[in-house]
């Protein structure tokens, strides 16, 4: 089973990577090969349906906060972090950054409100661990 679905979305992703620069309707085709292809591997469905949006929500480039209200869609984003340090066995320490490029999006908007939660802003900071 597991070699199947290997085999089908090595497939997928070997033609998508091919491709170069994807359309829309490109994704949706990609998708739905991989939306067969895992519920024939007994992946529950409501696991694939998530997992399905997050693809294309990644690839296509919209999050959807609210269908009605357009206003509160936001176009894809990246973010870029970093963690490099030293560790031992007992110890280690790890300097750090995230979201380095200070990209501004939300993670949640409320359409009542035309307002919404601001993601994580720029950090950097240091972190040290100790192990008994």
């Amino acid at each position: 089973m597991f070699d199947r679905l290997t085999e089908r979305l090595g497939d997928v992703f070997g033609r998508l990577t091919r491709r170069g620069a994807l359309s829309e309707a490109d994704v949706d085709a990609a998708l739905r090969e991989v939306r067969v292809a895992l519920l024939e591997a007994d992946v529950a469905l409501p696991v694939v349906k998530d997992f399905l949006a997050k693809v294309r929500e990644g690839a296509v480039g919209e999050t959807v906060f609210d269908p009605v209200n357009s206003a509160l869609n936001q176009s894809a984003y990246g973010l870029l972090s970093a963690r490099f340090g030293y560790e031992r066995e007992h110890f280690g320490i790890f300097l750090f950054g995230e979201n380095l490029t200070d990209t501004e999006y939300f993670t949640k908007k409320v359409s009542s409100l035309n307002a919404g939660a601001p993601g994580q802003p720029q950090i950097f900071g240091i972190e040290a661990t100790a192990r008994y």
